[in-house]
Protein backbone atom coordinates (compact mmCIF):
# COMPACT_ATOMS: atom_id res chain seq x y z
CA UNK A 1 0.00 0.00 0.00
CA UNK A 2 1.33 3.43 -0.96
CA UNK A 3 1.27 6.17 1.65
CA UNK A 4 -1.40 8.83 1.31
CA UNK A 5 -0.53 11.52 -1.15
CA UNK A 6 1.43 9.26 -3.50
CA UNK A 7 0.03 8.14 -6.81
CA UNK A 8 2.15 6.27 -9.28
CA UNK A 9 2.77 8.62 -12.19
CA UNK A 10 1.75 11.78 -10.34
CA UNK A 11 3.91 14.63 -9.14
CA UNK A 12 4.35 15.34 -5.43
CA UNK A 13 3.07 18.88 -4.88
CA UNK A 14 -0.69 18.81 -5.48
CA UNK A 15 -1.32 15.65 -3.49
CA UNK A 16 -0.66 17.21 -0.09
CA UNK A 17 -4.09 18.80 -0.51
CA UNK A 18 -5.61 15.33 -0.76
CA UNK A 19 -4.26 14.55 2.70
CA UNK A 20 -6.54 17.30 4.02
CA UNK A 21 -9.49 15.98 2.00
CA UNK A 22 -8.85 12.53 3.42
CA UNK A 23 -8.76 13.80 6.98
CA UNK A 24 -12.10 15.58 6.53
CA UNK A 25 -14.08 13.02 4.57
CA UNK A 26 -12.76 9.65 3.32
CA UNK A 27 -9.72 7.46 3.40
CA UNK A 28 -7.22 8.17 0.66
CA UNK A 29 -7.51 4.65 -0.73
CA UNK A 30 -11.24 5.03 -1.27
CA UNK A 31 -10.93 8.45 -2.90
CA UNK A 32 -8.29 7.90 -5.54
CA UNK A 33 -5.82 5.02 -5.20
CA UNK A 34 -8.22 2.06 -5.36
CA UNK A 35 -10.32 3.30 -8.28
CA UNK A 36 -7.22 4.45 -10.15
CA UNK A 37 -5.54 1.07 -9.64
CA UNK A 38 -8.70 -0.78 -10.79
CA UNK A 39 -8.97 1.40 -13.88
CA UNK A 40 -5.25 1.04 -14.67
CA UNK A 41 -5.35 -2.78 -14.25
CA UNK A 42 -8.26 -3.07 -16.70
CA UNK A 43 -6.69 -0.81 -19.31
CA UNK A 44 -3.31 -2.53 -19.15
CA UNK A 45 -4.55 -6.10 -19.34
CA UNK A 46 -3.04 -7.97 -22.27
CA UNK A 47 -4.99 -8.47 -25.47
CA UNK A 48 -6.03 -6.23 -28.28
CA UNK A 49 -9.68 -5.55 -27.38
CA UNK A 50 -11.42 -5.26 -24.04
CA UNK A 51 -15.06 -5.86 -23.34
CA UNK A 52 -16.24 -4.10 -20.23
CA UNK A 53 -17.59 -6.34 -17.48
CA UNK A 54 -21.07 -5.54 -16.26
CA UNK A 55 -21.12 -1.96 -15.02
CA UNK A 56 -22.13 -2.94 -11.49
CA UNK A 57 -19.65 -5.80 -11.10
CA UNK A 58 -16.79 -5.47 -8.59
CA UNK A 59 -13.72 -4.05 -10.27
CA UNK A 60 -15.69 -2.55 -13.14
CA UNK A 61 -13.54 0.04 -14.95
CA UNK A 62 -16.68 2.11 -15.54
CA UNK A 63 -17.41 2.31 -11.82
CA UNK A 64 -13.74 3.06 -11.10
CA UNK A 65 -13.75 5.88 -13.67
CA UNK A 66 -17.01 7.20 -12.17
CA UNK A 67 -15.41 7.26 -8.72
CA UNK A 68 -12.42 9.20 -10.06
CA UNK A 69 -14.70 11.71 -11.75
CA UNK A 70 -16.71 12.19 -8.53
CA UNK A 71 -13.58 13.15 -6.58
CA UNK A 72 -12.59 15.85 -9.10
CA UNK A 73 -14.78 18.67 -7.65
CA UNK A 74 -13.15 18.17 -4.23
CA UNK A 75 -9.71 18.94 -5.61
CA UNK A 76 -7.99 22.23 -6.20
CA UNK A 77 -7.50 23.18 -9.85
CA UNK A 78 -3.85 22.13 -9.59
CA UNK A 79 -4.60 18.69 -8.10
CA UNK A 80 -7.48 18.18 -10.55
CA UNK A 81 -5.15 18.95 -13.47
CA UNK A 82 -2.59 16.48 -12.14
CA UNK A 83 -5.17 13.71 -11.80
CA UNK A 84 -6.44 14.46 -15.32
CA UNK A 85 -2.82 14.26 -16.55
CA UNK A 86 -2.48 10.79 -14.99
CA UNK A 87 -5.85 9.72 -16.43
CA UNK A 88 -5.30 11.04 -19.98
CA UNK A 89 -3.15 8.16 -21.30
CA UNK A 90 -5.36 5.61 -19.52
CA UNK A 91 -8.49 7.15 -21.05
CA UNK A 92 -6.85 7.15 -24.47
CA UNK A 93 -5.98 3.46 -24.12
CA UNK A 94 -9.49 2.68 -22.83
CA UNK A 95 -11.01 4.33 -25.91
CA UNK A 96 -8.57 2.60 -28.23
CA UNK A 97 -9.18 -0.88 -26.80
CA UNK A 98 -12.95 -0.78 -26.34
CA UNK A 99 -15.78 -0.47 -28.83
CA UNK A 100 -18.26 2.39 -28.79
CA UNK A 101 -21.86 1.40 -28.23
CA UNK A 102 -23.65 3.72 -30.70
CA UNK A 103 -27.06 3.72 -29.00
CA UNK A 104 -25.78 3.96 -25.43
CA UNK A 105 -26.69 7.66 -24.99
CA UNK A 106 -30.30 6.82 -25.85
CA UNK A 107 -30.43 4.08 -23.21
CA UNK A 108 -30.46 6.41 -20.25
CA UNK A 109 -29.33 9.75 -18.94
CA UNK A 110 -26.67 7.89 -16.92
CA UNK A 111 -25.13 6.48 -20.12
CA UNK A 112 -25.27 9.85 -21.86
CA UNK A 113 -23.41 11.70 -19.07
CA UNK A 114 -19.96 10.16 -19.63
CA UNK A 115 -18.12 8.79 -22.65
CA UNK A 116 -16.75 5.76 -20.72
CA UNK A 117 -20.33 4.56 -20.09
CA UNK A 118 -20.91 4.43 -23.84
CA UNK A 119 -18.61 1.49 -24.51
CA UNK A 120 -19.63 -2.13 -25.19
CA UNK A 121 -19.95 -4.46 -22.24
CA UNK A 122 -19.67 -8.24 -22.20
Amino acid sequence: MRPAGRIRGAGRGPWSELDRVEARRFFWLILVSHPLDRYRRFVRRPGRWRYIPSYDSPGSPVMARDELERVMPRLSPRARAELRRVLAPLDEEFRRRTIRRPRAPALSEWHAEAWWRQRMEE
